[in-house]
């Protein structure tokens, strides 16, 4: 019964990341502004999960001309998207807050989709059982 309770956390907390960039990506496409942005570079991340993977840097100009370069934010998938250098993505921004904006990522959202779809089932399955048990 711990056990199962334990894991319930540990679910819990690994589908915080990934429904939040779902919420906000859903929210961004559908009432963002919406422009094409490049990369212009790639760092390292420096999320404990993620390290060793490259994030790219996007710049674009919002349309009120307010210049923007930075990381947008990403799911752990982001790099399943195969980014390379100088290429063009569509990028949607809260006009209030340009520089919180997502990339249009059919993949990264299919997989985080999945990915949270699993964790939920599993924490599901895990309450349930917990409750057989319990009973």
């Amino acid at each position: 019964m711990i056990l199962s309770f334990l894991f319930i956390i540990i679910l819990l907390y690994c589908c915080l990341k990934p429904i939040k960039y779902l919420l906000l990506y859903f929210r961004l496409t559908s009432s963002g502004q919406k422009c094409t942005g490049k990369i212009v570079k790639f760092e390292y991340s420096d999320y404990l999960i993620s390290r060793n993977i490259n994030i790219p840097i996007f710049s674009f100009q919002t349309e009120e001309g307010k210049s923007i370069t930075g990381r947008s934010v990403y799911s752990l998938f982001m790099e399943l998207n195969q980014y390379e250098y100088d290429q063009k993505f569509l990028v949607f921004y809260a006009v209030d807050k340009p520089n919180r904006f997502v990339v249009q990522s059919r993949m990264e959202v299919l997989l985080t989709s999945a990915f949270v779809i699993v964790m939920i089932l599993s924490i599901i399955w895990l309450v349930l059982n917990g409750m057989a048990e319990f009973k």
